[in-house]
């Protein structure tokens, strides 16, 4: 993560952005903050760029969206909620789908008052998608 909060004197915060501070300086274990949990975090990063991370996580550790632990399983399309994968067809060609989450009811609703669509263009064709609401049924079409 590129910033936290940096409590660099008794009583005084601030957002700290990690490109501002020097790696080859000491700072206290508490001196940032990660904004989303609490937890204190580390000034780290390459030679290119600097960021802030979590320690490493224990029992007690409290969840947090901006936590990388380098054990990630899932793909980057899961973590994202955007589901990518191929089919090959009779022919044997391969094709390319992708599947979206699931939207709410009521923004499908105003999708399709406010007449939304969706266009997909392919090499040979051209595809639009509507949003069709009937009877608290959604369709895409």
């Amino acid at each position: 993560m590129k910033t936290a909060l940096d409590f660099y004197a008794r009583g005084k915060q601030k957002e700290a952005n990690a490109d501002e501070y020097d790696r080859s300086r000491y700072y206290s274990r508490d001196r940032f903050i990660c904004p989303e949990c609490g937890e204190a975090v580390h000034l780290t990063g390459s030679r290119y760029s600097n960021h802030f991370a979590h320690f490493k996580k224990s029992e007690v550790s409290a969840e947090c969206d901006r936590r990388v632990d380098g054990s990630q399983t899932d793909s980057v399309y899961e973590r994202i909620g955007l589901l990518i994968y191929m089919r090959k067809n009779s022919s044997g060609d391969f094709y390319l789908y992708m599947g979206f989450k699931v939207l709410p009811p009521m923004l499908m609703e105003k999708a399709s008052q406010e007449s939304i669509s969706q266009t997909s263009h392919t090499p040979n064709q051209l595809k639009t998608f509507k949003f069709l609401a009937l009877d608290a049924n959604i369709f895409v079409h």
